[in-house]
């Protein structure tokens, strides 16, 4: 999700508006979130929004979406990971919060989070479900059910600081920080 693709004006997809949307979410905040904004993010005009939406109510509602499908999609992966041996499916997780396309979803929905009850009640039904795979990971690694509990929330609050705190996937990926991390975490 680094940005939309630009191209004629034919060949943007309402999936490209949707991304622009949600970087621009991600790095100026629910203000920026205006047909004139997502026009220059994407390369084309406003026939090109209309072509795909009727209106930016429309398509705030295919943003919400979309989250949704994103957030179905992350569902299933945590449920695919449940096998895996608790730090590899830690780290995994963690690779998984760091990926372009996550990172700048994440941002964006916890940006709109702050002013729309709608988007914020999405959030927190992902958070509790994330808090839930992360502390069974912990749990199954042995802690107890509180101390797995605190080092989910720990784990958790330290990756969400991390999306506002590095300015591109690029720094968190880059370095070992990820693994030393979670080294530190499954210390008893």
């Amino acid at each position: 999700m680094a940005g939309a693709r630009k191209g004629a004006p034919g060949s943007l997809t309402a999936s490209d508006w949707l991304q622009a949307g949600y970087t621009l979410l991600a790095t100026d905040g629910m203000r920026a979130l205006k047909i004139e904004r997502l026009c220059q993010q994407v390369g084309a005009t406003r026939g090109s929004f209309y072509w795909h939406f009727t209106d930016m109510a429309s398509y705030r509602s295919a943003l919400v979406a979309s989250w949704n499908e994103f957030l179905e999609n992350d569902r299933r992966s945590l449920a695919e990971l449940e096998d895996l041996p608790p730090r590899e499916r830690l780290s995994k997780m963690m690779s998984a919060l760091i990926s372009p396309q996550h990172w700048t979803l994440e941002r964006a929905m916890r940006e709109w989070a702050r002013s729309d009850e709608v988007a914020a009640a999405s959030v927190r039904a992902a958070d509790v479900r994330v808090l839930r795979a992360v502390g069974k990971a912990f749990l199954d690694y042995g802690f107890s059910p509180e101390e797995a509990q605190l080092r989910a929330e720990s784990t958790f609050a330290v990756g969400i600081g991390m999306l506002h705190l590095v300015d591109s996937t690029t720094e968190l990926a880059s370095s070992d920080r990820q693994e030393r991390f979670l080294d530190l975490m499954l210390k008893r």
